[in-house]
């Protein structure tokens, strides 16, 4: 009876091996993806994430101006006019002109090392963690003035009523500038100065903010503070995670473990069951994958299209990462093991801890006393194998 009861609760503890081992492995496959700084890097630049999101960013930016800065001079511009007539590919061409895609990667780049380095415990942080400097200069400059002429060249030609209407504008509180291609030199390069012009100015505005700021954008101290304190729980968990099955390993050797035979058996089949479990959520965690497909599906806007494609781009890339090393970790376990079986067909079935109260003998038949037990070869006749 003292028998079946040790290894009732020893198959009690393999089970609970089984489902605390595979679930650490399934965590810390997908944790090592997620926190680490490298793998943003790639699946931004291998979704194209820094082109795609191009037509997006202008108009972005311009609705923020709208209730953000408080412009000197007030142009009728409106955006949704403007948005009424531009294209996605009109958009991306503005945006390549004022906001290219390489200072949005070296920007976001620089923004996910500072937050590597105050995980760490760096708080140091570089004197402007976006700058802006290039963006105020396309804002003031000639590429201001490119993108102001794709605008008007996009535009509906002028009806009879803007094209008087652009002639008399001269910016004063109240008119109302017609967003129209006027298709002629003059007024073409009219209404081209007054959207470069508007450009200008909130580039003025956004070098102003940054001054009063102190020259520098920067990760507030609480936030990185957080964000250091988020990671240090994060890993103090990752190491409660890897002492649970080792805690468990320990209650089964135990319970269940008597010889170096069934020390072979109990392990190399818990190790090889837990393997093949793991396996098995490789497949089950594609879940997430699959949702993110169907959200781009049933995307209803070019916008909404847009963030399910770049949700499902990430769940892509960061599902074939973390299944990758799932795999490693469950190979790992199905060759440990086999091998711990391998053990247990060439362990014989002595005992390491001998029970008290075993009568013990001789290979010859003689029966002998605890106290001689380690000067003579002993065999257990209550074998536990």
């Amino acid at each position: 009876m003292g028998r079946f009861i040790s290894r009732t609760i020893a198959l009690f503890f393999v089970l609970l091996f089984i489902v605390v081992a595979s679930a650490s492995a399934c965590t810390a496959a997908f944790r090592e993806t997620l926190v680490n700084v490298e793998t943003y890097k790639q699946i931004l630049v291998e979704q194209d994430v820094y082109e795609d999101v191009l037509p997006y960013v202008i108009p972005a930016l311009l609705r923020d101006s709208e209730s953000r800065f408080q412009l000197e001079e007030t142009f009728s511009i409106d955006l949704n006019d403007i948005d009424s007539f531009m294209s996605v590919a009109d958009w991306r061409n503005v945006s390549e002109k004022l906001i290219p895609a390489t200072w949005l990667q070296t920007q976001s780049e620089s923004v996910l090392d500072t937050v590597n380095r105050i995980s760490d415990g760096d708080f140091d942080q570089p004197e402007n963690l976006v700058d802006a400097t290039e963006i105020i200069e396309r804002l003031q400059g000639q590429a201001a003035e490119e993108a102001a002429d794709i605008i008007i060249n996009s535009a509906p030609d002028c009806t009879v009523q803007q094209t008087v209407q652009l002639r008399q504008f001269d910016g004063q509180e109240g008119e109302t500038f017609p967003i129209c291609n006027p298709r002629t030199t003059i007024l073409n390069n009219k209404a081209s100065n007054i959207i470069s012009a508007w450009f200008n100015q909130i580039g003025t505005m956004l070098d102003v903010q940054i001054r009063e700021q102190g020259s520098s954008i920067v990760i507030p101290d609480e936030y990185a503070r957080l964000i250091y304190n988020l990671f240090q729980l994060d890993s103090q968990l990752s190491l409660l995670l890897l002492l649970c099955p080792l805690t468990v390993i320990g209650f089964i050797m135990v319970f269940a473990v008597r010889n170096l035979k069934s020390f072979g058996r109990w392990l190399g089949w818990t190790f090889i069951i837990t393997g093949i479990v793991t396996l098995f959520l490789i497949f089950t965690s594609q879940v997430p994958v699959f949702e993110s497909f169907d959200e781009v599906v049933s995307a209803s806007s070019d916008v909404e299209r847009f963030e399910a494609q770049i949700y499902a781009g990430f769940m892509r890339s960061i599902y074939q990462d973390a299944s990758n090393t799932m795999l490693t970790l469950s190979g790992g376990l199905i060759a440990a093991g086999f091998f711990l079986l391998m053990i247990s067909l060439f362990g014989r079935s002595h005992n390491l801890i001998v029970p008290a109260g075993s009568m013990l003998v001789t290979p010859d038949g003689r029966v002998i006393s605890n106290t001689t037990q380690q000067a003579n070869q002993t065999l257990v006749l209550d074998d536990d194998s």
